[in-house]
């Protein structure tokens, strides 16, 4: 698979066609909540529904099965909008991906894939089009990338199995660079409560 492939998969801005990408505040414009009183999914790993051919993990946590609708909700989103929208990572590579649409005409993808953190590192320094910055969330590795001239922002964290990822894309708004990313950390703390034991 070519980098350029790649680095679509990963999750900048994927189009629509189906349902879109990204994720952020609820539909009544508050951010989402970061209530840490939501219970915990079971430590359980299921056998993967999608395994690629190479040498890396399987990807242990499934965004579109293991996500239940209210830490969804939790999350600002609407779960009656979610499309499974996996990205296509041939032999190399496996991207499980869900998508979701709010009525402020918002997308939000949610990626769980085997690429490593330092993986997307190297690719979105090199790149050049975006503002990036570094933060420890809940005792992981997170990269923030904020697109510098659409109002898109990618956030990925480290995983064991190699990273989770959301995007958020909002359409028809030009919000300041600066906030592209606002209420992104709050959005990925609802979901890593949800990452099996050891991911």
């Amino acid at each position: 698979m070519t980098p350029r492939r790649w680095a679509g998969a990963a999750g900048i801005t994927v189009i629509l066609a189906l349902s879109l990408i990204s994720c952020g505040t609820n539909t009544d414009g508050t951010e989402a909540s970061g209530d840490s009183s939501t219970t915990a999914a079971t430590s359980t790993v299921r056998e993967p529904r999608f395994t690629d051919e190479s040498n890396r993990p399987d990807v242990i946590f499934d965004p579109c099965l293991d996500l239940p609708d209210d830490a969804i909700r939790q999350a600002g989103l609407d779960p009656s909008t979610k499309t499974v929208s996996d990205l296509t990572g041939g032999e190399e590579r496996t991207f499980l991906t869900c998508s979701y649409m709010d009525p402020r005409v918002k997308g939000v993808n949610v990626i769980s894939t085997n690429t490593t953190f330092d993986e997307y590192v190297e690719r979105d320094e090199r790149a050049g089009f975006t503002d990036i910055s570094y933060a420890d969330l809940d005792g992981r590795r997170a990269m923030f990338k904020a697109d510098r001239y659409i109002d898109n922002c990618v956030l990925t964290v480290e995983t064991s199995y190699g990273a989770l990822g959301i995007t958020r894309d909002r359409f028809g708004t030009d919000t300041p660079p600066g906030q592209r990313c606002s209420g992104m950390d709050e959005m990925m703390r609802v979901f890593l409560h949800y990452l099996p034991e050891g991911a």
